[in-house]
């Protein structure tokens, strides 16, 4: 996907999103544009309104094939119970039917990640669906483990 498509593609998110309230923010790489601009979506996770900090960005995996990667920072840091948190990753991963859990622990951030593969001369209207398709089953998945996850932040 050229770099016109995927501002495209994130534009016709963006206006999926904005009908369902849900914020989002068009981000560009050092060298404008590029491949590997972000868009930023704060993205509530449960009924009651929390919400999660949902980053999605397309990049090259080979001559035909893009990559639309979605990285969800959970818990921005975690606290004491940091041990037992990643005791916690193994039986999370194994349940975890879409995507994986991880800690970056250079900021001791707890995320979810998922990336999703299309060909890179794929409709941009048609790759934002199936990105919010995947929003829809993400949202599923971060709102069963969000306020066990949410325990081990710094409080």
């Amino acid at each position: 996907m050229d770099i016109p498509a995927v501002k495209s593609c994130f534009e016709k998110l963006r206006e999926r999103l904005s009908a369902l309230g849900i914020e989002s923010t068009y981000l560009e790489g050092i060298d404008d544009p590029q491949i590997g601009d972000t868009l930023r979506i704060l993205f509530p996770v449960t009924q009651d309104g929390n919400a999660v900090i949902t980053e999605l960005m397309v990049t090259s995996f080979s001559k035909d094939l893009d990559l639309m990667l979605l990285y969800s920072t959970i818990v921005a840091e975690i606290g004491d119970r940091y041990d037992e948190l990643v005791q916690k990753l193994v039986p999370w991963n194994m349940q975890c039917p879409f995507g994986a859990y991880g800690i970056f622990e250079e900021e001791r951030q707890l995320y979810h990640k998922y990336s999703f593969p299309f060909p890179s001369d794929a409709n941009p209207d048609d790759v934002a669906g199936q990105a919010m398709v995947l929003l829809g089953v993400l949202h599923e998945v971060l709102s069963k483990q969000y306020y066990e996850a949410e325990s081990y932040s710094v409080e």
